[in-house]
């Protein structure tokens, strides 16, 4: 009879599975009545890059880590281990990149004016500011102002002014905060914004039009003390982090080695309040800043947020996603288990040497040290079997990740009972927001949210 080492939590992980999106708990999509849906084929990487299979759900609380543990330890001694198998890169591959720093763009000294004839209108970029580039002349204007407020966020009753015509005013609260997610995603580093209380809110400078157009300000609103040191703080973190990373290679060897230092150095863990009443476990400033407010920290959001702005300081693509997510032995019933609100997850998109890849490092953070002895007595001599583990979401296509089904190259044997013992679920699944059976969490509002994934190419 096959057993897990999770045998008998499938109901309590298929409700914790998810990591918090809000700071009160956490959540997941919406159902998904795909339950004949087989699982969709691969799509076919570039040859010259590495393959492995690996790891499996990660825990979501303490708890649960030690309960997973425990929960084998009806079996004896070990005998064999399933093996797992990478393949190196052919000799040619793409030449090693340069890494670049994103610009800083200047502050705005004159107002900014939005014309009916930027609606629709569009240019080539190349920033790393992903969203920007995919935004029309109306919007990115939008976004330039919003900028200019970030910028002097801790300048006091600092208002960036804007005018709009007449005829898009009834919509621009909308566009707003469309916008405003988009700020948020591209620019981790004003996590202050994202859910700590401050935000961006616009107003207007008079309530009738002028020449057909209405002149606003954006502004700063809430607690900001202290922002400029804690971006000052994150970016000597993200430099410290990455001096000494092997820059040598493609962008996907050392997007890798970025990936396997932030597992390492990061803990899943939300502290709680600390400083201005503020959780940082949901911010890349938690997961990679450790001092006397925050100790190398964080939940889903925190280790997206934080890879993604890691990459970024080096020219690679990176951005986080958000969605449902859920692991069990039934498909039916983990995807029942993703649509619920406490399965909200967060996780990344990276381009990489050209192709894109969904890459989950907080569900790859898996510690050996932290399971009893019991089960490090099982796994010691299995380390090809453990690094897979912590490279199971490492570039997957977005197919893969909807429905994970590795369980036969994480099986374990022992010569207790005969039992056979896994690492994964049969069945982990990753359900982007933008899905239609996907739930929707997000403070700036489910079209706003939607809209903007959906902008994202799959992997």
């Amino acid at each position: 009879m096959r057993k897990q080492l999770l045998v008998g939590l499938s109901a309590v992980l298929m409700l914790l599975c998810g990591c918090s999106n809000a700071l009160t708990g956490s959540s997941s999509p919406e159902d998904n009545d795909s339950s004949e849906q087989p699982v969709p084929e691969t799509k076919e990487k570039a040859t010259w890059l590495f393959t492995t299979t690996t790891n499996a759900p990660e825990p979501v609380t303490e708890t649960e880590k030690n309960t997973t543990a425990a929960s084998s330890a009806a079996v004896t001694t070990t005998t064999t281990a399933a093996t797992t198998t990478t393949s190196a890169p052919p000799e040619e591959k793409p030449s090693d990149f340069v890494p670049i720093k994103a610009v800083k763009r200047p502050e705005l000294t004159e107002p900014v004016r939005i014309d009916s004839s930027d609606k629709g209108k569009r240019t080539e970029l190349d920033t790393m500011e992903y969203y920007y580039c995919q935004l029309d002349e109306f919007h990115r204007k939008i976004y330039d102002a919003m900028l200019n407020s970030l910028y002097k966020a801790e300048t006091a009753d600092y208002k960036t002014f804007i005018t709009v015509p007449d005829s898009l005013i009834w919509d621009f609260s909308d566009d707003f905060y469309f916008v405003y997610a988009a700020v948020m995603d591209d620019h981790p580093e004003y996590f202050r914004y994202d859910e700590f209380g401050a935000q961006l809110s616009w107003n207007y400078v008079s309530t009738e039009p002028k020449d057909g157009c209405y002149e606003l300000y954006i502004y700063s609103a809430g607690d900001l003390e202290g922002i400029d040191k804690e971006i000052e703080e994150l970016e000597t973190a993200a430099d410290a982090f990455l001096a000494d990373i092997d820059l040598s290679g493609s962008e996907y060897e050392v997007a890798l080695r970025v990936h396997d230092k932030l597992i390492d150095l990061v803990t899943y863990e939300d502290p709680g309040l600390t400083k201005n009443g503020i959780s940082y476990a949901q911010s890349c400033y938690g997961a990679l800043v450790s001092n006397g407010v925050t100790k190398n920290a964080a939940v889903c959001e925190g280790y997206a947020d934080a890879y993604s702005y890691l990459l970024k300081r080096l020219g690679i693509m990176c951005l986080p996603l958000e969605g449902g997510v859920a692991s069990g032995e039934e498909y039916e019933e983990t995807v029942e288990a993703a649509s619920k609100i406490e399965a909200c997850h967060t996780w990344d998109l990276a381009r990489l040497d050209g192709i894109w890849y969904e890459i989950d490092p907080t569900w790859d953070d898996y510690s050996l040290e932290e399971q009893t002895d019991f089960v490090q007595s099982l796994l010691a001599d299995k380390q090809d079997l453990i690094y897979s583990k912590k490279h199971f979401y490492w570039c997957r296509t977005t197919r893969e990740m909807e429905d994970l089904d590795n369980f036969a190259d994480y099986v374990y044997y022992t010569d207790g009972d005969g039992g056979e013992y896994s690492l994964v679920w049969a069945h982990n699944i990753h359900i982007r927001a933008s899905d239609p059976g996907s739930y929707y969490y997000y403070d700036s509002g489910e079209y706003n949210y939607r809209k903007l994934i959906g902008m994202l190419p799959e992997a």
